[in-house]
């Protein structure tokens, strides 16, 4: 049985407060759906709510069509089709997290609910985009198609885009060539579309972007967008720029090197919720747990859309 007390926000214990609702969890995916930038570059477009692990969804793929041909006096013409397929994305991974809250707590966050709430549902929103982001950066640097990788990188092989072992060292003088070579790479997918590219790129990129010639605020901005979280205010070399912590990383030389990512929103599908969440008592002491199930599936729908450095940082070089 729940803890019970008497607040002064009107709830007798947390049995009694919104937390024991059984779709309480929709807010923490509302704060994650209205703020996190994942939304923004993948295609995240499914006609159906996730309600469970092992469920299959669709995803429409941008629709093909047949080529131009060329036409002399009275030639038949060969019909042509527009083809529309759906891929099927199983939502096969799931996570849970627990908290217990003991019987000081649930009196404090009861007397105060408006702030403790506020804060609760930060916290869980922190922890949920860390974890995906983690995740889904990391399928996508695997799946990258291999001419927009590594040292022959593009449609003849001459582009280095830097590759584990060989990173590319990114100056104040280097980093706009270094961001042209990603633009290139993917302009020759014949799939560039100003407007609708993102980068996602560490923090440590502003090291060297402030004594660039991007430290002009007119290339570069002011800061980060209040809307998305890590969203920069303006575009950069035709990107739209997230910046983030989670990006996969390691250590070479003693220096700390990025997998840079970059490419088109239909590039990569991804979809994710929180299907449960439950009050439970405690068994062994005076607290009451709560519990989340969340589930997710991702995949690559389009690999040559994106394109993928491996940079590291030198704010001090020429």
């Amino acid at each position: 049985m729940t803890v019970i007390m008497n607040d002064s926000a009107g709830y007798s214990g947390l049995a009694n407060s919104p937390l024991v609702h059984p779709t309480y969890h929709d807010a923490i995916m509302a704060r994650v759906e209205e703020r996190d930038f994942l939304g923004d570059i993948t295609n995240s477009e499914i006609t159906e709510r996730i309600k469970d692990c092992g469920q299959m969804v669709q995803i429409l793929r941008q629709p093909t069509v047949t080529p131009w041909r060329s036409y002399s006096l009275n030639q038949p013409m060969i019909t042509g089709n527009v083809s529309i397929t759906a891929v099927c994305l199983s939502i096969c991974n799931a996570a849970y997290q627990c908290f217990k809250f003991d019987e000081l707590t649930i009196n404090a966050a009861c007397d105060n609910w408006g702030l403790f709430e506020q804060a609760f549902l930060a916290a869980n929103y922190e922890a949920f985009v860390s974890f995906q982001r983690g995740w889904v950066f990391g399928h996508m640097v695997a799946a990258v198609h291999p001419r927009n990788r590594g040292h022959k990188a593009g449609l003849t092989g001459a582009i280095d885009l830097g590759d584990r072992g060989n990173a590319k060292i990114v100056t104040r003088s280097t980093v706009a060539v270094e961001l042209a070579l990603l633009k290139q790479v993917l302009v020759e997918t014949l799939h560039f579309i100003p407007g609708s590219m993102w980068l996602v790129v560490p923090p440590e990129l502003q090291t060297v972007l402030v004594s660039s010639n991007f430290s002009n605020m007119s290339w570069l901005g002011t800061g980060t967008s209040m809307i998305v979280d890590g969203l920069w205010e303006k575009p950069l070399m035709g990107f739209n720029v997230y910046e983030t912590i989670h990006l996969p990383w390691s250590v070479e030389s003693g220096k700390v090197c990025y997998h840079i990512l970059a490419g088109h929103k239909d590039a990569f599908t991804y979809a994710a919720n929180i299907i449960r969440s439950r009050l439970v008592s405690g068994i062994d002491s005076f607290s009451v747990m709560y519990q989340m199930l969340a589930v997710w599936g991702g995949a690559a729908l389009y690999p040559e859309y994106m394109a993928l450095g491996y940079w590291c940082f030198d704010p001090l070089a020429a």
